[in-house]
């Protein structure tokens, strides 16, 4: 919600997070400049930005395929 997005910030500093946080856009927008069919949808980025997971849904023991796949990313990472 953008009467929230001045939370996030200081939310990130809190908890430690240092990744990018998409904010200000509209719903119908971000569906289609990122292709998102549910919630939550995770993007696994290399070093260079380029999309190498995408995660959509949830569904129990989703969260250890995630971090597989980050473990790999980072052993193939240079």
């Amino acid at each position: 919600m953008p009467d929230q997005d001045s939370l996030i910030p200081d939310w990130l500093t809190t908890h430690k997070y240092t990744f990018p946080v998409l904010t200000g856009a509209k719903l119908d927008k971000l569906q289609k400049d990122y292709d998102l069919r549910a919630t939550p949808t995770h993007y696994l980025l290399d070093s260079n930005g380029k999309v190498i997971l995408k995660q959509t849904g949830y569904k129990q023991g989703d969260e250890k395929l995630l971090e597989e796949d980050i473990e790999k990313a980072l052993n193939a990472a240079p």
